[in-house]
């Protein structure tokens, strides 16, 4: 079991560097092309970065609550005992899993709405 989390923390990682890589591509292509050949600028360029860039912040969120990466202010915890401790990550936990649901029910709501109204992309 252990093996397969660890190839799965690596194809994450490569993904993560990948979608970011392609971001910084498409940027600095985009930005050559609209100083140096204007006529070739792609009008979809910028909302395939925004996409890319989310992923990539999602993936690279996802992978940082496991290691305990992400920023917290730690004080409180230092002072507390094991047993406070242990209930205050659960609620931190059973709160962020809330805030993902939310999340996640809310972008829903916005891709109904989208599709009943027809709504597209004005870029090619």
């Amino acid at each position: 079991m252990a093996s397969l989390i660890a190839v799965l923390d690596r194809l994450e990682r490569g993904l993560d560097a990948l979608l970011a890589g392609v971001a910084l591509l498409l940027a600095c292509n985009a930005m050559l092309a609209r100083y140096f050949l204007p006529g070739l600028t792609l009008d979809w360029t910028f909302e395939l970065i925004t996409f890319l860039v989310i992923w990539a912040v999602f993936l690279a969120a996802a992978r940082l609550i496991t290691e305990g990466g992400h920023i917290r202010i730690d004080i409180l915890l230092h002072a507390m005992q094991a047993g406070p401790r242990r209930l205050l990550g659960l609620f931190a936990a059973v709160l962020g899993l809330l805030v993902a649901l939310l999340l996640l029910w809310s972008g829903v709501l916005v891709v109904t709405e989208s599709i009943r109204w027809g709504e597209t992309s004005s870029s090619t």
